[in-house]
């Protein structure tokens, strides 16, 4: 859900409350077993994000 909140403020473009969001999945994700297609597709969205942090934060 976290990963879902970060994409989803990030593509409305709240930087504050995509970092925010980004932050606390980046701890979540840290703590889960890397196992599986839905935690690899969680990691691939996260990253994501990361990326399009990078050059909203350069605007």
């Amino acid at each position: 859900m976290l990963v879902q909140g970060e994409v989803t403020a990030a593509a409305a473009g709240e930087l504050d409350a995509a970092m925010v969001a980004h932050e606390a999945a980046g701890r979540l994700l840290a703590m889960m077993p890397d196992t599986g297609d839905d935690m690899a597709a969680a990691r691939a969205a996260h990253t994501a994000v990361a990326k399009l942090l990078r050059v909203m934060k350069r605007r």
